[in-house]
Formats: structure tokens, sequence, C-alpha cells
């Protein structure tokens, strides 16, 4: 039986919406080979902003959501320091596991 996930990604702009469609269905694939069904997935488009970020915290507060999929680390930020303290935010905040699957990238 697997677990239920929300998953969270940051996509470049210009992203086309097919690359960013597959990215999602690996994302879905490679957390069910971790055990987990992904639900919704809260898209950052790389403009600044982080207002799918904050959406994602609501949601798992509301939803008790055990665990966050993310395809790689760089999802959550540029910067290697904001990477691990939007990372360690997340888990403390919602006590949602973080699951990072690993190198899926989206390519345009």
């Amino acid at each position: 039986m697997c677990l239920p996930a929300l998953g969270y990604m940051r996509l470049a702009p210009g992203v086309p919406e097919q690359s960013a469609r597959r990215l999602r269905d690996e994302l879905a694939a490679s957390a069910e080979r971790e055990g987990y069904t992904l639900g919704e997935v809260f898209i950052e488009r790389d403009t600044g902003g982080s207002s799918a970020f904050a959406a994602l915290i609501d949601a798992l507060t509301q939803s008790k959501t055990p665990a966050v999929v993310v395809p790689d680390m760089c999802h959550f930020a540029h910067l290697l320091g904001l990477r691990v303290a939007m990372k360690d935010h997340l888990e403390r905040e919602t006590g949602a596991r973080v699951v990072i699957i690993g190198e899926i990238t989206a390519s345009g």
C-alpha cells in the first residue's frame, strides 16, 4: 500500500508545458518506486516568487499528507544554503518527510 504524497518542483521560465507534464510523470513514477502515490504537484515558475511553495505548506498542513516528493534539491532554490533552509522549513512546519528523487530534469 502506497502512502500519499504531494509534489513540488521549480521550473525555469519558458519550459514548455509538454516538458512540465513529462517531468511530473517522471516524478510520479519515481515516487511510486519509493512507496508513494503522488497527488497534486505544486509548480513554481521561476519568476522570483514562491507562491507555490506557500500553497504547498498550506496543503500539507491541512491534509496531514506525510510526504513531499521533489525531483532534486535544485528545485527548492538556486543557492545551496537556501535549498537546505527551504527543505528544513518544510519539514519543520508541516511534519512531512521530504523525499528527494534524484536527477530528474525538464528539458525544453
